[in-house]
């Protein structure tokens, strides 16, 4: 299953949009920034010092006048200037989102694995293929040293049609014999192992015989914190789990079960 994280919490800003840091991608308002920034531009005072004497109707009251109908013309362009810079600060900040979300998504994604995975363009609608991989890497496992190279616990290779809103999986078994590129027939788990991701998707994709686009890869933590956004699963235990090599212990019954009794549940010989 894919990794997913938790959601937070949108928090409403003012105008009601959300910051991008609390909450699900929507595109980044900055025209709070330039308003902020505009703010401090006024146009001067100016005061024309007319004799209490003076007619209305006197060059001196005209003088007055004047300044008034330039200072109304002065601060209506400040605040087109703002709206403009709003607009467009909002566009800019929306574009900038959008390429740090592109950027992330293949941010640690080695050039290896990029070129594993077919290129080739599909028309609009139709059907792709990806790979769903499950490897046995955590963090406290990496902290410690437990391993220097993970496992494929489970492969499933899934066909997505748009067009008919359907979803095909396929697990494949990992102790499945196939042949592995500049290493021969081994275990299809095997090939993680002898040459990472890449060497992973070519081996499924010369084994079933289609071209894989997409690739997602799901370590523990990962599993957990998917199990966990869902708020935990319900799951029927027919009999109690007690597997310290598994992670710890799970009561028999039907229950919801939480991230880590879900890992535990899995892991469980």
């Amino acid at each position: 299953m894919p990794c997913m994280k938790k959601r937070q919490k949108n928090t409403p800003s003012a105008g009601g949009l959300s910051h991008p840091g609390n909450g699900p991608s929507r595109p980044r308002d900055d025209s709070a920034a330039f308003v902020s920034a505009l703010a401090p531009i006024s146009t001067p005072a100016t005061t024309a010092i007319v004799p209490v004497s003076a007619s209305a109707y006197s060059r001196n009251a005209y003088a007055a006048r004047r300044p008034k109908k330039h200072r109304g013309l002065k601060a209506a362009l400040v605040v087109l200037l703002v709206l403009l810079l709003g607009v467009g600060g909002a566009a800019f900040g929306g574009i900038m989102y959008v390429n740090s979300i592109s950027d992330r998504l293949h941010e640690n994604v080695d050039q290896d694995l990029m070129q594993a995975l077919s290129v080739e363009k599909a028309a609009p609608g139709e059907p792709f293929y990806m790979l769903i991989m499950g490897v046995d890497r955590s963090e406290e496992r990496v902290a410690e040293g437990d391993m220097d190279t993970f496992r494929s616990d489970s492969m499933i290779l899934t066909r997505v049609d748009p067009v008919q809103k359907n979803v095909s999986l396929v697990s494949i078994e990992r102790d499945t014999y196939v042949n592995i590129a500049g290493y021969g027939a081994d275990k299809i788990n095997a090939s993680a192992a002898l040459g990472g991701s890449a060497l992973v998707v070519d081996t499924i994709s010369k084994f079933a015989g289609v071209p894989i686009s997409h690739y997602v890869e799901i370590d523990f933590d990962g599993f957990k914190a998917a199990v966990d956004a869902l708020g935990g699963i319900e799951v029927d235990v027919p009999i109690t789990i007690d597997d310290d090599l598994a992670g710890g212990r799970v009561e028999a019954g039907l229950q919801t079960i939480n991230g880590d009794q879900a890992l535990v549940l899995c892991r469980s010989r």
